[in-house]
C-alpha cells in the first residue's frame, strides 16, 4: 500500500445512463401519471450515487480521477472502483514539471483497485485518470443492485421533505456487492 500524504479523488465523466429507466422506477412505484417524472428522475441518480458510494464501487462506465502527493510504493490504492482502464497517469516534480508516465511502467491489479508500478515514482504529485465500473451496460448490473435502487428510490418518493437514509431493504440487496478493506 502506499504512504501517501494527502489524496484527492474527483469524479470526470459521470455514467451515460442510469442503472434503471424511469419506465422502470414508475412501474415499480405505481405510477401512471408524468407529474412526478422530475423527482423520480433525480431519484433515480441519487439512489445510483448512494449504492455506488455503499458498496464502493461505479455500477456503470464512468471516468475518475485521483491526485496523490508524494507517492513512494511499488503500489497505489485506488479509492473507487474497479477500474476498467487507466486512461493515464501525470507525474509532476519538485520543480511542478509534469509528464505522462509511460504505459509499460504501470498495470492494473487483477481486481481493477490498485496501480502496479515496475519501478515506485519518485515525484511531488501523481495524477491517475481511470475508467471504473463493475459493469459496462446496463443489463451486465445485478438485479439485487437494482432492486436496491427501486426501494431506495420508493422511500425518498414517500419521503419528498428530507434527507432518507438508505432503506434496510436496500442495504441488504447491496450487502453481498460492497467491498471492504482491512
Amino acid at each position: 500500500m502506499s504512504d501517501d500524504r494527502s489524496s484527492a479523488l474527483r469524479l470526470i465523466t459521470p455514467p451515460a445512463s442510469e442503472p434503471l429507466t424511469l419506465a422502470q422506477a414508475k412501474t415499480f412505484l405505481r405510477i401512471e401519471h408524468s407529474a412526478d417524472d422530475e423527482p423520480i428522475v433525480r431519484a433515480i441518480a441519487a439512489a445510483r450515487v448512494a449504492a455506488e458510494q455503499y458498496i464502493k464501487g461505479a455500477l456503470l462506465p464512468q471516468t475518475w480521477e485521483v491526485s496523490v502527493a508524494n507517492p513512494s510504493a511499488m503500489k497505489l490504492c485506488l479509492p473507487f472502483g474497479p477500474a476498467q482502464s487507466i486512461t493515464s497517469i501525470t507525474l509532476v516534480n519538485e520543480l511542478g514539471a509534469s509528464s505522462t508516465m509511460s504505459a509499460s511502467n504501470y498495470r492494473l491489479s487483477v481486481d481493477g483497485f490498485a496501480v502496479l508500478f515496475t519501478n515506485p515514482p519518485s515525484i511531488e504529485k501523481m495524477t491517475v485518470r481511470f475508467v471504473a465500473g463493475i459493469a459496462t451496460t446496463l443489463s451486465e448490473i445485478s438485479q439485487p443492485i437494482i432492486q436496491g435502487i427501486l426501494h431506495h428510490i420508493a422511500v425518498m418518493m414517500e419521503n419528498r421533505d428530507g434527507d432518507v437514509p438508505m432503506p434496510v431493504q436496500a442495504i441488504a440487496c447491496y450487502q453481498p456487492y460492497r467491498r471492504i478493506s482491512l
